[in-house]
């Protein structure tokens, strides 16, 4: 996943970003692309920060989320574009094919529950 950092309204801000598009096989053996389908994560608070750092000291990172899910459809220039967006309550690294190495924070840190979504 490619990702970049932007700040909204002060508040740190993290979009992971994939853009993929199927090959389709038509009647006569051939294949064809399919229309473009962007999947963006969204990640705020601590846990962009934290996820921003991460990546920072190990570059691209696996990682899974859960959150609130919702899909867009437009028509663009080169046809339909479909795009699925989570706005995540909670991200994690995965452990598939690469290992982790964890720090806490030391003194009265508190999980940030507060998300600017």
């Amino acid at each position: 996943m490619s990702a970049g950092t932007v700040i909204i309204e002060t508040r740190p801000c993290m979009v992971c970003g994939r853009r993929v598009s199927d090959r389709i096989r038509q009647e006569d053996g051939s294949y064809t692309d399919g229309p473009a389908i962007a999947y963006d994560v969204l990640v705020s608070g601590n846990q962009a920060v934290n996820l921003v750092a991460a990546a920072e000291a190990s570059g691209n990172i696996r990682i899974t989320f859960a959150g609130r899910y919702r899909v867009t459809e437009w028509q663009g220039e080169q046809g339909t574009r479909v795009q699925h967006e989570v706005r995540a309550d909670e991200v994690s690294v995965s452990l598939i094919g690469q290992k982790v190495t964890v720090e806490r924070p030391r003194g009265d840190a508190t999980p940030d529950e507060n998300t600017p979504f």
